[in-house]
């Protein structure tokens, strides 16, 4: 048995007082370690890769609760990937309502709220994670059935859906891959988060001022206009 415990945060590792247990016995051991909450990161030759979902969470959370609740970092990642459909769901939800169709919307809300609740006492026993799965899946699923009530109203394809979004998306999801990579080597955790919000702010303005983005260009115009008026 091989243990040994890393202080700090040495050449810039963004994680604090890491404690590696190597065990070549075949059967399992006790190790103490000194008291605190711990991410278990590598465990029966698994490794959580769900620590590089978001880019800003890590920085965020020991910023403004303090590094005791690091382990809520990954949690709040996997809440960011269900928040990045929040606008579509809010556009869908607003165009059957403006159409007069409330009791669509309320009844879809209502089934869609008992799914989640069934879903969540169904895997509970699993952890926090499962739970997390169930909850953002679900709702980006439902998604679709949004888009169901959508085209009836005004026949708007799926494919023609994914084609107004999908550029969108993917330009995202690289301007927030180039900024972690970027600038996950700077080691002051407050100099770390500002570079990454301005670094995405400006990749994705240029990105969508080089692709001609029309409404890019028309917000631009709004807030200048409103400005100047």
């Amino acid at each position: 048995v091989v243990a040994f415990r890393i202080k700090g945060s040495p050449c810039g590792d963004k994680w604090l007082n890491t404690i590696v247990v190597l065990n070549a016995r075949t059967e399992p051991i006790k190790v103490n370690i000194p008291e605190g909450k711990y991410w278990i990161a590598c465990r029966d030759g698994k490794i959580d890769l769900v620590l590089g979902l978001g880019i800003i969470a890590e920085e965020l959370i020991v910023i403004s609760i303090t590094d005791k609740w690091y382990s809520s970092v990954s949690i709040m990642q996997i809440l960011c990937i269900s928040g990045a459909f929040v606008p579509i769901a809010n556009l869908y939800q607003q165009l059957i309502i403006s159409k007069g169709k409330s009791r669509i919307f309320m009844w879809n809300i209502i089934i869609l709220g008992m799914i989640l609740l069934t879903g969540v006492l169904l895997v509970h026993s699993y952890g926090i994670y499962a739970m997390l799965a169930m909850y953002v899946s679900t709702n980006i699923l439902w998604l679709l059935r949004w888009h169901h009530f959508v085209q009836l109203e005004i026949g708007l394809k799926l494919r023609h859906a994914l084609a107004d979004i999908l550029p969108y998306a993917i330009i995202a999801a690289s301007v927030m891959a180039v900024t972690y990579y970027t600038a996950r080597s700077i080691e002051n955790i407050y100099v770390r988060l500002a570079s990454k919000i301005l670094l995405a702010m400006a990749l994705y303005a240029a990105a969508m001022w080089a692709s001609r983005s029309v409404t890019f260009k028309e917000t631009i115009h709004y807030f200048i206009k409103k400005k100047s008026a």
